[in-house]
């Protein structure tokens, strides 16, 4: 299951089944960490600090929404988007 939202999803390198193809499953990608790919571009809520958290595909793990500045809805946050341009 996704350690998000604990939907029970297919890992990437399994064959999915029909069944799965019909149920438009979510796939739980191997560099994902667990997370599937209906949760990697959500934000999410972290309870304890009450502050807004991402998922960044480029550090592979969660950041704090401000760490992703202007660009909010990127998939990656400020610094690997740098780290991507140099």
């Amino acid at each position: 299951p996704c350690v998000m939202c604990g939907v029970s999803c297919i890992f990437a390198g399994t064959t999915p089944s029909r069944l799965h193809a019909q149920m438009k499953q979510s796939i739980i990608p191997k560099q994902n960490k667990g997370l599937c790919n209906s949760c990697d571009g959500k934000t999410w809520i972290f309870s304890e600090l009450n502050a807004p958290i991402k998922w960044c595909k480029g550090c592979k793990n969660f950041r704090s929404l401000r760490n992703f500045g202007d660009k909010y809805r990127a998939t990656k946050c400020v610094r690997c988007r740098q780290r991507q341009r140099d």
